[in-house]
């Protein structure tokens, strides 16, 4: 099932993504719905990280730590049509 369609507004060349920290490394955050469904914490361009802070900050647990992280080496791996 796609959930978003956007109509493609650029050419993604970086990814920010929230990464939750503890002893054993690194994992991405995820918020979830009412459905269960879980969903990364990943935007490709910069402009709704903060909000996206923000709402990280108010549903984390406490005295977690959270790093965002930039990728910008894109590499193709497969390519289909559906």
């Amino acid at each position: 099932m796609i959930i978003h369609d956007p109509g493609n507004e650029a050419t993604i060349n970086e990814i920010y993504v929230f990464l939750s920290v503890d002893a054993g490394g690194e994992g991405i955050v995820a918020t979830g719905s009412s459905t269960g469904l879980m969903m990364p914490m990943f935007f490709a361009n910069h402009r709704t990280l903060e909000s996206a802070k923000k709402a990280v900050k108010t549903f984390s647990p406490k005295g977690k730590k959270i790093r965002i992280a930039k990728f910008s080496h894109k590499e193709i791996i497969d390519e289909f049509t559906v």
